[in-house]
């Protein structure tokens, strides 16, 4: 996937001279303080800001080799790119179960769907052994760590070949943390290719292979995880 986007000159935008390329199969990050524009880049991929709504001034957005700056949620779905949004937004109400068949609708159809289904929510449970244990439990009963399992799960129901992770690990216990980059090393094996956000993730940076760094908009550095690890400047940056 490769992210191009540059606003009109003297325009204020969200993201401005923002380009970037994460590499399939790989684990990668990006890093900024609070209102750098994480969120604005994944909900612009996404699909949720485009150019349908006319608030893309510039730029375009290839997921292998086709553009799809113009592309609505539901199509970009389609092709195979899910986001699991920050804060969780998990419904509260409905079971784990529940929540989990609302990351498959519209996806799957024809005569085999359900045992597909059934098949996607056993690896979410392979992948999360706690989600099949709470899986007729209301969701907001979970802990806030079991809720950020349950929203990457969701988002995976679909079987996504790119998946965007807004700030997973916000607010979580360090077990916690270790067991969603477990997650992560496990689905990476089965070539799913993800991109997560932090404001400070230093310190779970030794699993993403690849790093960039955005400020104000703008993309500062993209380079090898271990580089960003060992980078003063960008300490100096988060």
């Amino acid at each position: 996937m490769t992210v191009w986007y540059e606003s009109p000159v003297g325009d204020i935008r969200g993201l401005d001279r923002c380009s970037l390329t994460v590499e399939k199969g790989m684990i990668s990050c990006i890093l900024g303080r609070n209102g750098a524009g994480k969120s604005t880049l994944f909900k612009t991929i996404s699909g949720v800001i485009g150019d349908y709504d006319g608030k893309i001034t510039g730029g375009c957005i290839l997921f292998e080799g086709q553009k799809i700056t113009s592309h609505n949620p539901a199509k970009i779905l389609s092709l195979g790119i899910a986001l699991a949004p920050e804060g969780r937004h998990v419904f509260h109400t409905l079971s784990v179960e529940d929540n989990l068949l609302l990351g498959a609708y519209g996806k799957r159809k024809g005569k085999n769907s359900r045992s597909l289904i059934r098949q996607e929510m056993q690896d979410i449970f392979a992948l999360f052994p706690i989600l099949g244990k709470r899986r007729r439990q209301k969701s907001g009963t979970l802990s806030g760590g079991e809720q950020q399992m349950l929203s990457i799960g969701r988002a995976l129901m679909c079987r996504p070949k790119l998946l965007f992770l807004d700030e997973p690990f916000l607010g979580l216990a360090p077990v916690v943390i270790h067991e969603i980059l477990k997650a992560f090393l496990m689905l990476k094996k089965k070539g799913v290719t993800i991109f997560f956000s932090g404001q400070n993730a230093m310190s779970v940076l030794s699993t993403a292979d690849n790093c960039h760094v955005i400020d104000k908009g703008y993309i500062k550095t993209s380079c090898k995880s271990v580089e960003i690890m060992n980078s003063l400047d960008i300490k100096e940056i988060l």
